[in-house]
């Protein structure tokens, strides 16, 4: 069985959300600050983009821009449909990301970032997710933010599939759900992890540098391997 995570992303591909579509067209000049200024200024610009496209895919009411506020963002219990539009979003934006942060990673080939990128997104939005959710939600210790503005815990379930056609299995769906990858235990004890580990903003951002350029078990080619670990060096030094 695909899980839902690989349902999603094939979708994504199958939407013409491809590497080919999503080419460099940053407002941001390639930088000269430092490596951690670089995570630091395009994670958040990451953080808006996914806020600001997030909301506009719900379709309803827009909400004050007072509201909008990547530090207080509203959250919402996450549907297959949300998460199927964030996927996109995120993975669009991790792209742009892997452009603005890491010169090398924009002169690639095509097949070679997608490859980079595929990767990185399940990892980064687990960590992430579980990190945000331990400042969002610090007396929940289920819950885990999937996207940016939505939450998976046992109580979201149920509305999952919210809008499915009747004739769809949701009651099987549901149970699937609930046995695949989103599994209780598992937040709960990353979760508890990072709450006792406590990193800083500057250790988070390090930790998902490092994640983006770690191409273990991947088809990647030798270029990649060794810019690769020019910059797990770097970012360890």
């Amino acid at each position: 069985k695909q899980s839902v995570d690989s349902t999603i992303v094939s979708s994504v591909v199958d939407s013409n959300i491809s590497e080919r579509t999503l080419v460099h067209d940053s407002n941001f000049p390639l930088s000269t600050q430092p490596l951690l200024e670089r995570l630091r200024t395009h994670y958040r610009s990451m953080c808006h983009t996914r806020l600001i496209g997030e909301l506009h895919a719900r379709g309803e009411p827009a909400l004050h821009p007072l509201r909008i506020n990547i530090n207080d963002p509203p959250t919402f219990p996450a549907t297959f449909k949300s998460m199927q539009s964030g996927n996109q979003i995120l993975l669009a934006s991790v792209l742009e990301f892997g452009n603005v942060v890491f010169p090398e990673f924009m002169k690639l080939e095509e097949q070679g970032k997608w490859s980079v990128v595929t990767k990185f997104f399940y990892r980064f939005r687990t960590f992430e997710g579980c990190y945000r959710a331990t400042q969002i939600f610090p007396k929940h210790l289920i819950r885990f933010l999937p996207n940016f503005t939505t939450y998976l815990s046992p109580g979201a379930y149920a509305s999952f599939y919210d809008g499915f056609p009747k004739t769809a299995d949701v009651e099987g769906a549901t149970r699937y759900i609930k046995d695949s990858n989103f599994q209780v235990k598992e937040i709960a004890g990353a979760r508890k992890l990072i709450a006792r580990l406590k990193p800083h903003n500057e250790e988070f951002l390090a930790v998902i540098g490092l994640m983006f350029w770690t191409v273990d078990g991947i088809n990647v080619s030798q270029a990649i391997s060794t810019i690769a670990e020019q910059y797990t060096k770097q970012i360890l030094n």
